[in-house]
């Protein structure tokens, strides 16, 4: 996984900063079985993580960064996809 969008990173910073979200929590990517899944979760000192605007907005672990490699996470008619 490359990173997030412009447009992603705009998102996510909002969703977490709407929703008071603690600093230390962050929006997880994880994808298995051909699926994948957003959510909230806390980062691992092992996770990569994205920031936007001074702030980690998108965090993964490495087997699924790796699935993505070459990938960012992007946002678009109230969707998040990969481009």
């Amino acid at each position: 996984m490359n990173g997030v969008t412009d447009r992603a990173g705009v998102h996510l910073f909002k969703l977490l900063e709407d929703s008071k979200t603690a600093r230390e929590q962050a929006v997880r990517y994880e994808a298995a079985n051909g699926t994948a899944e957003l959510r909230l979760d806390s980062q691992d000192p092992l996770d990569l993580a994205f920031e936007y605007a001074g702030r980690v907005v998108l965090i993964a672990d490495m087997d699924t960064a790796e699935a993505v490699t070459g990938r960012k996470l992007d946002y678009e008619d109230g969707r998040f996809f990969l481009t």
